[in-house]
């Protein structure tokens, strides 16, 4: 199911994200009694049997100001959902058809959606452990000025950005290996917040945040 958690009003042409009767297919491989193979195996060259279809028809209209949250049990296909918006299942590997501000997303890759403006926060970390917060926070888009890193403004953004989350009491030079698993996803967020991303999606990015993060 899909709930609608919050809105701020909007106009009703302001639309922002509209997907039409998107489904999505996992082959699956039966053998024996039944049992159904890993993915790994059918990657063996197996004959497929038959699909699991992770999702079906799905349609929205999200429209500028809106939160939506996704809800369902393990397997009901929110993440299969994310994943298609964000370009890890590329166009072709779905059925159905999304657009942002009324253009189509032919994504072929992550990056394409990052482009577009679409950003995901995994419940998993995917963060430089090896590296400073700052570098985590701007790693491949750190701001420049002929050619040579704007550190000046890097400081500037780094400390604009742990305010807002009440982070000023990290080092910006502090090694992420340092740092508590809900600090390392709160800076995870940060780094979403600074995309000024015109969709970003949350994947229970918060399961690892204690009540006060």
């Amino acid at each position: 199911p899909i709930l609608h958690l919050d809105q701020v009003p909007a106009p009703a042409t302001d639309e922002l994200l509209r997907l039409e009767n998107v489904s999505k297919d996992y082959p699956v491989i039966r053998t024996g009694a039944g049992r159904i193979q890993t993915v790994l195996e059918l990657l063996t060259g197996r004959a497929v049997h038959d699909y699991y279809r992770a999702l079906e028809d799905i349609s929205i209209t999200v429209r500028r100001g809106e939160s939506w949250g996704i809800i369902g049990e393990n397997g009901a296909g929110k993440s299969t959902l994310m994943k298609i918006l964000c370009g890890v299942w590329p166009s072709g590997s779905f059925e159905g058809q999304f657009s942002l501000l009324d253009q189509a997303c032919l994504f072929n890759s992550p990056r394409d959606a990052l482009d577009r403006g679409i950003f995901i926060i995994h419940q998993e970390l995917s963060v430089f452990e090896n590296l400073s917060l700052v570098e985590n926070l701007f790693m491949g888009r750190f701001p420049t000025a002929k050619g040579v890193i704007d550190w000046a403004l890097v400081e500037t953004k780094t400390e604009e950005i742990l305010a807002l989350l009440s982070l000023s009491h990290l080092d910006p030079k502090q090694n992420l290996s340092t740092l508590r698993t809900g600090e390392k996803q709160m800076v995870e967020i940060a780094r979403a917040l600074m995309t000024e991303a015109k969709i970003m999606i949350f994947d229970e990015p918060t399961s690892a945040l204690t009540e006060k993060e």
